[in-house]
Order: C-alpha cells, then structure tokens, then sequence
C-alpha cells in the first residue's frame, strides 16, 4: 500500500489526473481505489489521507451487513453472525488502505445481487446493476477482472441460452472498454509487468515441479488459518454439494472451485521467487476470493435454517 497505492492517491489529492498515472509506479494496476482513497481526504475536513481509508471500512463493513440480510434467521442471529464475522476479517489489510479490501466488499455487494436476482436474472434493471458493479471491481486489481470474469463463466456455464446473450454481450464490452480506457490513457495491460509476459510454454516443465506445488499447498493452508471464512467456505461447499443441488448452489460450487484454480495456477506459473511471491501475497489473494464466494456461506446457514 505504501509503494503502489497511496502513491496513485496522492496523484489525485494533489491535482492530478488519470493520464499522470503512467509516471507513477505499476501503471500497470488499476486505480480506482486510490481514486476513492483521494476523494475522501480532499473532500474531508482536516484533510489526512488516513480519512480517505475510513471509507474503505465502512464499505467493508457495509458489505458485511449486506451478506448478513440474506440469510433467513432471526434478526438476533444476524447480528451475532454479523458480529463473528468481523471478527473473523479482522486485519491490518482493513486500515492500511490495500485495495483487497475493496474487492472483497464489492464482491460481496455483487453476491448480494446475484442472491437476490438469480431468479429473475434475466431483467435488464438487474443485469445493469450487476454489470455496474462487475466494472468498479474491473478498477481494482487486475486479478479482480480474472474473479469477476470466473464468476461470470460460472453464471454463464448455468445459463446457455438466448437471454443470456444479452448479458455476455455487456460483460465483453465492459472488458473492451477498459482495455481501450488503459490504452487512451497510456497505462500498461500486462496483468502484472515483469512476470507472466515472460512465461513461455516451452518452459513448462519448469513451472510445474513437486517443489513448486508444495510451497504454494503449505502457504495456502496457513493463508486459510489467517482468513477462517475460507475454511468455513471449504466446509459450506461440502455439506451443500452433498445435500442441496439447486442451480445456485451449483454456481457457487464452480465458482469457487476455479478461484482456487486460478490462485494455484497464477503462483505455479510465476516468474518471481516462489516463496516470496506466495507468501507475501496469498492470503491477500484469499481475501478477494472470499468476496466472490461469500454466497456459499449464506447458502449453508439458510440450507440448515431450512432443516
């Protein structure tokens, strides 16, 4: 946060624009966020960047509150549940003004959509909604676009059929548009700049090594212990893959199954030392995952209201 993010921040609390960006480092991300974390330090009354940030928490804790009203207890134990989770997220990436905390919360903004929608998804009043709030998580991270297009697929996968295509359409287009926005602005599109353009299949065999895997298996299993909800994902998508098989459930399932995939794969396949990359960087990358999969945890506690 300190080398990258108030960096972009401080662009725009001292007048600069989007273009001035490509002077800064890694114009390569995204910046919406630092964007945000700008717009709340001018626009607060002693004007520290440090109130910038204070609107990360209360989006984070606003998305909490969001995930809590779906599920089907008594108001009593919503706020229990609400509470336990705050606990449970509880970490420095809330106050340090890392943009995962940002895509956490919008991801379980767009799981709330998606809860409520899934049965009408069809409507165009709900399909902007949710593209609206799939193109704020494109500014984040670069790996956000990668969640949000996985969580997409997965909605698609589910729901191949001519209504559909109207949906597909606005999501490529949003990925275009952001692709043409880089470019108008002279910002890089490499997903992360000297690391995957220098991957090449002829190395393969390099990448996938026993060495390899194991060192991202032991981080991720202490990256679970350091973010518990992922474990309570784990454990939700067991109990509803077992017991509940409807067309939500199944969403979820496959959208957390290639998220893992796609974290596994994004380290396994890295031009940086492997250790310091996965260990410095993982349990980040579970933190996101777990705001595009939060959903699964809502379906349990409903699965088991309903028993």
């Amino acid at each position: 946060a300190q080398n990258y993010w108030i960096i972009k921040s401080l662009n725009f609390i001292n007048g600069g624009n989007v273009f001035d960006l490509q002077n800064h480092p890694r114009p390569d991300y995204p910046h919406f966020g630092s964007y945000l974390w700008g717009v709340f330090s001018s626009t607060s009354l002693l004007q520290h960047e440090y109130l910038g940030r204070i609107f990360y928490i209360y989006l984070f804790v606003l998305s909490i509150f969001s995930i809590t009203s779906f599920m089907q207890v008594s108001n009593h134990y919503k706020i229990i549940i609400f509470i336990i989770l705050i606990i449970i997220f509880k970490s420095n990436y809330i106050f340090n003004g890392y943009q995962e905390v940002l895509v956490f919360s919008y991801a379980a903004i767009l799981s709330c959509f998606f809860i409520q929608f899934h049965k009408n998804i069809y409507n165009k009043k709900n399909i902007f909604l949710m593209a609206m709030t799939f193109f704020i998580i494109f500014w984040l991270k670069n790996e956000a676009l990668i969640f949000s297009t996985i969580f997409f697929i997965s909605i698609a996968f589910f729901n191949i059929n001519k209504r559909f295509i109207f949906f597909g359409f606005l999501f490529i287009l949003m990925i275009l548009l952001r692709v043409l926005l880089y470019k108008t602005f002279g910002l890089e599109n490499n997903f992360q700049s000297g690391n995957y353009e220098n991957f090449l299949i002829t190395d393969i065999d390099k990448y996938i090594t026993l060495e390899r895997l194991l060192i991202i298996f032991k981080h991720s299993i202490i990256a679970f212990f350091k973010i518990p909800i992922i474990i309570a994902m784990i454990i939700s998508l067991l109990v509803i893959n077992h017991y509940k098989q409807d067309t939500l459930s199944k969403i979820a399932i496959l959208n957390f199954t290639l998220g893992i995939s796609f974290i596994f794969c994004a380290y396994l396949f890295s031009n940086f030392p492997i250790n310091f990359h996965v260990s410095s960087s993982i349990e980040r990358m579970f933190l996101q995952l777990s705001g595009f999969n939060i959903v699964l945890v809502v379906l349990l506690i409903n699965y088991l209201k309903l028993k």
